[in-house]
């Protein structure tokens, strides 16, 4: 859990958390950023989503269907 939110705490001061809140609940670009892979990961966080709210799923403005794993 410590590691978890240390990776929390990051992610809120490099702005990254108002980068996603901005695109995905605010409607901003809603473009996929490109996001690179770890080289070396220390660690392995698996989780569930649901696919009922946004970010997880959803139609973006006149567009195709679009899921976490599909390029805009």
């Amino acid at each position: 859990m410590k590691e978890i939110n240390a990776f929390i705490a990051d992610y809120k001061s490099s702005g990254l958390y108002k980068d996603m809140y901005d695109r995905w609940i605010r409607g901003g670009d809603l473009t996929m950023p490109e996001i690179e892979k770890p080289k070396n990961p220390t660690m392995k966080l698996v989780m569930g989503t649901s696919g009922l709210n946004e970010p997880m799923n959803y139609f973006p403005p006149g567009g195709k269907a679009f899921s976490s794993g599909t390029k805009g």
